[in-house]
């Protein structure tokens, strides 16, 4: 469960929202947080912030996505 006012979980989310808006247009970053994705077993992104390996899992497929070698 997220907490919306913990700073860890407010800095995480600023530094995916980052790196979204380096792909997506900022409605479709605001999507992304909440839909479930096939690629997270059908977890939403939001989710797995607070996780570390859950948070450095989304680092790594947003910089896979951004250079092109996402699969």
């Amino acid at each position: 469960m997220t907490e919306p006012d913990d700073p860890v979980f407010l800095l995480r989310r600023a530094s995916i929202k980052q790196q979204l808006l380096a792909l997506y247009r900022p409605e479709e970053a605001d999507k992304w947080f909440e839909r479930p994705l096939a690629a997270l077993e059908d977890r939403r992104p939001i989710d797995l912030i607070m996780d570390d390996v859950g948070y450095l899992h989304l680092c790594a497929m947003l910089h896979c996505i951004s250079d092109g070698t996402y699969t």
